[in-house]
Order: structure tokens, then sequence, then C-alpha cells
């Protein structure tokens, strides 16, 4: 059985709690999975937490998957030790979360020099 699934649009800014901030800018943190069907209308984003711009980045990549679907390897790219930890902190998010649900994983890259400092 197909379920409907609204698509949501990242905006200008995608926003991150204070504690990912250092694994972002350190390059840690490559990729944020989100829950839902998510598409990019933007190429560049501004990296926002606690309602101040960090940084800028590049979206280079969007990837659908269902929470069931999601490996070590997307937890470790999204800057945790492992899957465990990774569904700790999404049900921790999200609340209540199914394994069918659809999560989009979003890879970027910080970008580096003139942006910034805009």
């Amino acid at each position: 059985m197909k379920r409907k699934h609204g698509v949501k649009y990242l905006g200008r800014n995608i926003k991150f709690r204070k504690k990912y901030i250092k694994l972002i800018l350190s390059g840690e943190k490559t990729t944020t999975i989100r829950k839902g069907i998510i598409k990019a209308r933007e190429r560049e984003v501004t990296v926002c937490s606690n309602g101040k711009p960090i940084c800028r980045a590049e979206i280079l990549n969007l990837q659908y998957k269902r929470l069931k679907d999601l490996t070590d390897e997307d937890a470790e790219r999204d800057g945790f030790r492992d899957l465990l930890e990774l569904l700790q902190e999404l049900e921790n998010i999200y609340g209540d979360i199914d394994p069918f649900d659809w999560f989009t994983i979003i890879k970027f890259r910080v970008k580096n020099g003139e942006e910034e400092s805009r």
C-alpha cells in the first residue's frame, strides 16, 4: 500500500542545535537527517543555530530512505557513533517514529572564504 507523503521544501536557512555546530565546522558532520521528503529550492543555504547565522553551506545531494533502511554509515556521516545513537536522537527530536517513516539525508559542504564573511 502506498502512503501519500507531502513534500517539504528546505528554505534559505537550515537550523541546527548548538551541539552540532562544532561537528559541522570541523567537517565531521556532513549530512543532516530530517523527517519527511524534503527538496531543496536553493543550492546554497545558511547554517543557523539559535537564530544566528553560522556559515554558508552547499547542498550536494538529497537521498530518501525509510527509517528502517538507515545504516551505521548514515549515522557516522551525520556525526553519530552508530545507528542506535542516531535513532535515539531522531526519537528525541521527532517523538514517536515508525520504521516506515520517510527521512531525507541532506548532504552538504561548508563553504569557505568570502561566503562566510557576508
